[in-house]
């Protein structure tokens, strides 16, 4: 029988203990790292469900609640801020509206006298009247007359820009001025003795006018007020001296402001000629 088993080989025993001890060095070597992920996914799990539950601390509920006050109050603020700064520009601009100059033509004067020479001829002024409140600075005024068959248009109307009767002035509340004086011939006006007699006239004969003149009130508007005229009737008179000329509105330039058809452009002229004559 021993025979038997003489040639087997012996199988080599695996130490056990050995073994053992590597089994427990990679359980120790794991079980570090375990711990370390379980660590950071827990501090992970409570920073995520302090953050989900940080509007349940009083102190943030009561910091919200006055961020939303406090908005709510600036909101409110700057609307009533903008109301105000509004209502006072219409208070401003009604006090304006209210106290603000406004000059306006009165009827032509008309008288006739004789020049160098015994030269019968007639001088004509219109009076401009300051009906408003405060005073009118920075006045310029043109006026003319002419016999024509056209009323006067365009550039005719407006004048020479270098007319010496663009007169930098001004007018004060409830006071008057008089235009230049325009010097007519004779004939400008026809002669009528007779109750009877019809006056004769050949053509047209207008005079006419305008006035360009701003408030007393800082950065106020320009303004422009027109006049237009033609003489329709002669009031008979024993003596030429004495009698009467009538005049009549012109179908245009009896206006004020943006209701001229030419107020950009005679508020271009005027203030171009208050640039040269400062």
């Amino acid at each position: 029988m021993k025979g038997k088993y003489k040639n087997k080989k012996k199988r080599k025993k695996t130490p056990v203990k050995n073994h053992l001890v590597a089994v427990d060095a990679r359980v120790e070597e794991k079980r570090p790292r375990e711990e370390e992920h379980k660590s950071e996914t827990t501090k992970s799990e409570g920073d995520m469900s302090s953050a989900s539950k940080w509007w349940r601390e009083p102190a943030h509920i009561i910091q919200t609640i006055g961020i939303g006050i406090g908005a709510i109050v600036a909101f409110v603020y700057i609307r009533q801020l903008c109301q105000m700064i509004e209502a006072n520009k219409i208070s401003r601009d009604s006090l304006q509206s209210v106290q603000r100059a406004f000059l306006v033509p009165r009827k032509p004067n008309v008288d006739r006298f004789l020049q160098t020479g015994n030269v019968p001829v007639w001088q004509i002024n219109e009076t401009w009247e300051n009906v408003g409140s405060t005073q009118a600075v920075g006045v310029i005024q043109h006026t003319s007359a002419s016999q024509d068959e056209n009323m006067p248009d365009g550039d005719k109307f407006i004048g020479d820009t270098k007319d010496s009767q663009y007169l930098i002035t001004y007018i004060g509340p409830k006071m008057t001025r008089d235009t230049d004086p325009i010097i007519a011939p004779d004939d400008f006006i026809p002669t009528v003795k007779n109750p009877t007699d019809v006056a004769v006239f050949t053509g047209h004969r207008y005079i006419w006018g305008w006035i360009y003149y701003r408030d007393a009130f800082p950065e106020s508007k320009p303004h422009v007020s027109e006049f237009c005229e033609e003489l329709i009737r002669v009031r008979p008179s024993p003596t030429p001296d004495s009698q009467k000329a009538m005049f009549r509105d012109c179908p245009r330039h009896n206006c004020a402001d943006g209701d001229c058809d030419d107020f950009k452009t005679l508020v271009s002229v005027a203030e171009r000629h208050l640039a040269l004559g400062k």
